[in-house]
This record gives C-alpha cells, sequence and structure tokens, in this order.
C-alpha cells in the first residue's frame, strides 16, 4: 500500500515535472515569438517613420517650388503693375505725348524752363504804346445827333465843335461782276475782234477770287468744316449765295495748283537755311493711319502729307537732300541718315526726366539734377546772348560736359545697382530711367549743340508749333478721305504760314494768288 502511494507520489511529480518543462518550454517559446513580433514591429514603425519623413520632405519640397513660382509671378506682376502705371501716369508734361491728349480732369504740370518769375503785373507795362483806336477822318456816313429845336420851339444853335465817336462796322454783301464779250468786225479792215474772259471765268455763273479766298482761308486756317462754311457764306449774304460742298473743295485744289511757285521758293529757302527743324504727326486718311511732316526754318513753313515716317517720306519732301546745316528734331533715328549736323531737341528730355521724377523713385534724384543742369544751361546761354555774346569761351563748353558727364556717371551706377539687384532679369522691362541714361551719354553732341553753336535753339518748338494747325483740323472733320485732300492741305497750309510769318496779309496773298500772282517771298 504505502510503496503504490510512493510510486503514485514519484510518477505525479515526474509528471509535474514534466509539465514544469512544457510550460517552460512554452514560456521560451512565447518570449522567442515576442520578441520576434517586437522586432517586426519596430522595423515596421522604422519604415513606416522614414516613409513620413519622405513624404513630408516631398511636401516641404514641392511649397518651396510653388512659392518661388508664386514669388516669381508676384515680382512679375509688380513689374508688369509698374510698367502699366507709368504708362498711365503719362501726360504732355511728363512724356512726348501731345496736349490733345490729356483729356479733361488731367491739368498739364508745368515743365521746368529758364523763364523765371518777374513779379510784374498782367497787362500793358509801364512804357508799352499800346495800340489806341483813331478816330477815322473820313467816315463812310454820319449821323448827326444834334436837334435842330427845342421843346419850346426855338432854335437851338451849336458852337460848332460836336462831340465825335465812331463804330466800326463790317458790311458782307454779295457782288455781281458780269463781263460781256461779242465778237465784232472792224469797219474799215474787217478784222474780226473777240477778247477772252479772264482767267477762272469759264461757266455762266463762276465763284470770284475774293470768295475762293475766303473758302479757302476758312477752310484750312480756320479748320471749319465744309458744311459750316457754306452756312456761313449764306447768312451773310441772306441766302443770296449758296455754295456746295464741293465747290469749297475744288477751290482748295485750285489754290493749292497756283501757289506751287511759291511752294518752290519756300523750299528753296529751307535748303539754304542754317538750322532746320523737323517734325511730324498722324492724321487719318480713309480711315487709315498717315503722316504730315513739317520742316520749317524762321519766315518759312514747308509741309508734306506721306503714307509713311521714316526715310523715304523725308526725301520725297526733297529738302534733305545735300542739306549742310544742323537739323533740330525729337530723336527720329531715321534723320541721322542725312548727313548734316543733328541737335536734339531738349525740351523733350526735360519732359520725359519728368517722368522718371514722378514714377521712378530709384531715378529720381538723377533726374532731378540732369533737369537743373539742361534748365541753368538755358539760363546761361539767354544771358550770354542779352550781352552780346556769340559763344561761349572753350573752357566754359568743358565745364558744361564734364558736370554732364558726372551726372551720368552717377546715374550709371545706380542703374548697375538696380538691375543687379533684380531677382528676375529676363520677365523684367527696361524703366525710362534706364534707357534714358545711355541715350543721353550717345546723343551728348547732339544734346549740347546749342551750348556751342548760338544760332541751335533749345528745342524744337518751332516746328511743334507748326503742326498745331493740323490736330485743330482732325479734331473738327476727323481726318481727309483721299490722299489728294491732305495734299491739297498741306500745300496750301505751307503758303498760309509762310505769309503769316512775313507778316502778310493772309487773305489778300489768297486772292492774289487766285488771281495768277502768288507771293513768291
Amino acid at each position: 500500500m504505502a510503496a503504490d502511494y510512493g510510486r503514485n507520489l514519484y510518477r505525479q511529480y515526474e509528471e509535474g515535472l514534466a509539465k514544469n518543462d512544457a510550460l517552460i518550454e512554452a514560456n521560451k517559446e512565447l518570449k522567442r515569438e515576442i520578441r520576434a513580433l517586437k522586432k517586426d514591429g519596430a522595423s515596421d514603425l522604422a519604415a513606416e517613420r522614414a516613409n513620413h519623413r519622405k513624404e513630408t520632405k516631398a511636401i516641404k519640397d514641392a511649397h518651396a517650388a510653388d512659392t518661388a513660382l508664386l514669388l516669381a509671378a508676384i515680382a512679375r506682376l509688380e513689374e508688369e503693375v509698374r510698367r502699366l502705371r507709368a504708362m498711365i501716369d503719362k501726360n504732355s508734361s511728363n512724356s512726348s505725348k501731345p496736349p490733345s491728349s490729356d483729356g479733361p480732369g488731367k491739368p498739364r504740370k508745368n515743365i521746368p524752363n529758364g523763364r523765371a518769375k518777374t513779379g510784374r503785373r498782367l497787362g500793358g507795362q509801364p512804357g508799352h504804346k499800346g495800340n489806341i483806336p483813331i478816330l477815322c477822318e473820313a467816315p463812310d456816313s454820319v449821323t448827326d445827333l444834334r436837334p435842330d429845336i427845342c421843346g419850346c420851339g426855338g432854335k437851338i444853335a451849336y458852337e460848332g465843335n460836336p462831340v465825335r465817336k465812331q463804330a466800326v462796322e463790317i458790311i458782307i454783301k454779295k457782288h455781281i461782276r458780269e463781263y460781256r464779250d461779242e465778237e465784232g468786225v472792224c469797219a474799215l479792215c474787217g478784222k474780226r475782234h473777240r477778247v477772252k474772259f479772264p482767267a477762272g471765268i469759264h461757266n455762266p455763273v463762276n465763284i470770284g477770287a475774293g470768295l475762293k479766298a475766303l473758302v479757302s482761308m476758312l477752310n484750312v486756317e480756320y479748320a471749319m468744316p465744309l458744311g459750316k462754311i457754306a452756312r456761313f457764306v449764306s447768312e451773310m449774304t441772306e441766302g443770296e449765295v449758296r455754295l456746295a460742298n464741293g465747290a469749297i473743295v475744288n477751290s482748295c485744289k485750285e489754290l493749292c495748283g497756283k501757289i506751287e511757285p511759291s511752294i518752290r521758293t519756300v523750299k528753296e529757302k529751307l535748303f539754304l537755311s542754317p538750322v532746320l527743324h523737323k517734325d511730324e504727326t498722324g492724321v487719318k486718311v480713309n480711315g487709315e493711319r498717315h503722316w504730315l511732316h513739317t520742316l520749317t526754318a524762321g519766315d518759312f513753313a514747308y509741309y508734306h502729307a506721306d503714307t509713311k515716317r521714316g526715310n523715304d517720306a523725308d526725301e520725297a519732301m526733297g529738302v534733305l537732300a545735300g542739306y549742310g546745316g544742323v537739323l533740330v528734331h525729337d530723336h527720329l533715328k531715321g534723320l541721322y541718315a542725312w548727313k548734316c549736323k543733328h541737335a536734339e531737341c531738349n525740351s523733350h528730355i526735360l519732359r520725359y526726366l519728368i517722368g522718371v521724377l514722378e514714377n521712378e523713385p530709384e531715378y529720381a534724384a538723377h533726374a532731378e539734377e540732369m533737369s537743373g543742369f539742361f534748365v541753368n544751361a538755358d539760363n546761361e546761354r539767354k544771358e550770354a546772348k542779352k550781352r552780346g555774346e556769340a559763344a561761349f569761351p572753350d573752357d566754359r563748353i568743358k565745364s558744361f560736359g564734364d558736370a554732364y558727364d558726372g551726372i551720368l556717371r552717377r546715374w550709371e551706377e545706380t542703374v548697375r545697382e538696380v538691375t543687379g539687384k533684380a531677382k528676375s532679369k529676363k520677365s523684367r522691362y527696361k524703366r525710362e530711367g534706364e534707357k534714358l541714361c545711355p541715350r543721353l551719354a550717345e546723343y551728348k553732341e547732339q544734346h549740347l549743340l546749342f551750348l556751342r553753336d548760338s544760332n541751335v535753339p533749345f528745342d524744337n518748338n518751332l516746328a511743334e508749333r507748326s503742326l498745331r494747325g493740323i490736330k485743330t483740323k482732325t479734331k473738327v472733320s476727323g481726318g481727309f478721305r483721299v490722299q489728294l485732300g491732305a495734299d491739297t492741305y498741306a500745300g496750301v497750309r505751307t503758303y498760309i504760314e509762310t505769309l503769316r510769318r512775313h507778316k502778310q496779309n493772309i487773305f489778300r496773298g489768297i486772292t492774289s494768288a487766285f488771281a495768277g500772282n502768288p507771293v513768291l517771298f
């Protein structure tokens, strides 16, 4: 009994040991599995972390690229806004745009010039002779306001010293001059006689030279539309004279043909002039852009209408070929093809400098300095002319040139600094200050020629003023229907403008031309 109990207990002990060993092995297996699981989990986590870092880096790189693109786009847009703002802010005071383009609400600013305020009041100054009307000693009619009989019935006696006052009137009325011709036979020899009618008398009813001169002057000189001219003539003659628009046009064409000798004389005088002014402006001909050119000097002005601008049109004017004087212009590069001296208009430069001063703060100081240089140089030249000095001495001219070069050197340094800092040079447009600086350096001789030659003016205003009439004309009519109309206007304008500069009566000069005797100047 005891032995069985011992064996059972030993067997149970062995079974317990076996179970314990099995549990130990199971525990070891679990530990191995746990370690394997931990190892697998750590590697997955590391891989996940690595992937996350890659994704994060890719996102950051993409964001940086997008940011760079956006910054570049912003820079381009800022440059575009600056360029467009500069275009919008341009007017006749800070660019080459004409005053007619300013429009309402854009007052024209004062352009720097040498005109200093004198402090004098407006109107005639002490010592000015004035223009006092004088009583005419042979009036056309006299109205005696003196009554002969008093209210009491008595006769009024006067001392014979009346107070005279006159009213000047102008009377426009129709005047018809009739010409008669008839074939006759000499009673002695039998010869037949017949006198030709005067020039211009072709039809039964013709327009006289005076009326042709009036309508031509109103159309070209005073830019009146054809319809208004016809109404004016009709109203001034109580409806007795009625003109068709075609009759007015034909009068201008006829005048243009009769003044050809005068135009040739004007061109000859211009060719011999020591200084010529050249300018041009756009006009509409049948809805297309054409050009009206002018050459002017002193008492002469010549106009030429052309489909083009540039050398072809300049050559067609027939003056510049072989010209040996000084040609003043507004930096029209095509004109440099002509082998003569050239002078640049400095008033244009002053306007451009105002534009830089207003729109480009980086170059504003240099623009202000250069403006002061030109104004002071012009003032000093004016004072020298008042003193009777024909030209500056060489050392003074050299000092002007040195000052000019010094301003440009400082300007060029600023340009290099500004353009060097630009992030995107490809999309960056050249500002006015960056274009103006090298232009002033390249054409230094032409800009300063007025200091070396007293005959050369500071600006090209003479040519610019010569083109004001066509601007008024185009505002009224909008342009010309055919090229012949533009050519006619140019020819008649040449004659009228030259008459004015010679202080001759325009109406009398035109009437004389219609009569076959144009003024030859």
